[in-house]
This record gives C-alpha cells, sequence and structure tokens, in this order.
C-alpha cells in the first residue's frame, strides 16, 4: 500500500470523515461475508462456509492494518 493517501496533509476533521466512511463500509462487507457463511451453512455448503468465513478475517486483517497506518500518518 505504498501509494496510500498521505493523511498528514489533511485536516483532522477530514481524517476523521475519511475513517469513519471506510470503517462504515469494511464492517458492512464484514457482515455481508458473515450472512453468506450462515446461508451457507444452513445449506450445507461447507466450502463456500470456509471460504466466506476466510475473506472476513481478511478484511479484518486489512482493517487492522489500516489502523496501525492511521497511526503513524500514512495509509
Amino acid at each position: 500500500m505504498d501509494d496510500g493517501v498521505d493523511f498528514n496533509s489533511y485536516s483532522i476533521d477530514r481524517v476523521r470523515e475519511e475513517v469513519e466512511r471506510e470503517t462504515k463500509r469494511l464492517f458492512e462487507s464484514i457482515v455481508e461475508l458473515l450472512e453468506l457463511a450462515c446461508r451457507a451453512r444452513e445449506s450445507g455448503e461447507l466450502r463456500i462456509e470456509s471460504i466466506v468465513v476466510g475473506s472476513a478475517r481478511e478484511l479484518e486483517r486489512c482493517y487492522r492494518e489500516l489502523l496501525g497506518r492511521l497511526k503513524g500518518g500514512r495509509v
């Protein structure tokens, strides 16, 4: 993610807005993935459930990475 946004040039309000928007979008994606995993489990599609849960975990990892980069002032 070397081509990320340099938040040091943003006002604190702009950073807050960007982070809140991206956080909301990310959590909505995780919820959608977990809903898909539940439907896959109910229909007996365990392979699909496993893939979806893995995708949700990857999104969570990306979010944690984003937070770490924010602490450093660069995303």
